[in-house]
């Protein structure tokens, strides 16, 4: 069983679990016997200047947090985390007949041997 050093949790993370009563080396633990891992997000209602491809106006679904870009409107919810895995493919038709040569990285759901 691989050793998991505590002191690799950032210390903000770290204060959350003693905020909370878990024993964070008992916790690491059960996530290496369990085949397990934790994954945390910041406020994912916020966007950066550059990130223009998802929506600005954000929800998180079961609680009253939320934000809003100036000068925009709707309201998006977030509710779930999905995660891709990037697959690299060779070559693919776009619609057409004839396969378009080349790599290209196509987002994918996770294999099950991942999960």
């Amino acid at each position: 069983m691989p050793t998991i050093a505590t002191s690799s949790v950032d210390p903000i993370e770290s204060a959350v679990f003693t905020a909370n009563g878990v024993d964070l080396p008992t916790f690491q633990k059960y996530l290496v016997n369990h085949n397990a891992a934790l994954s945390r997000e910041p406020d994912v209602t916020k966007r950066d200047m550059h990130d223009r491809q998802q929506p600005f106006n954000l929800n998180v679904t079961w609680s009253n947090h939320s934000t809003s870009a100036p000068g925009t409107t709707g309201l998006y919810n977030v509710a779930w985390l999905q995660i891709l895995e990037a697959d690299v493919r060779r070559g693919y038709t776009l619609g057409g007949a004839s396969i378009v040569e080349g790599r290209r990285v196509v987002p994918r759901p996770l294999h099950m041997d991942c999960v």
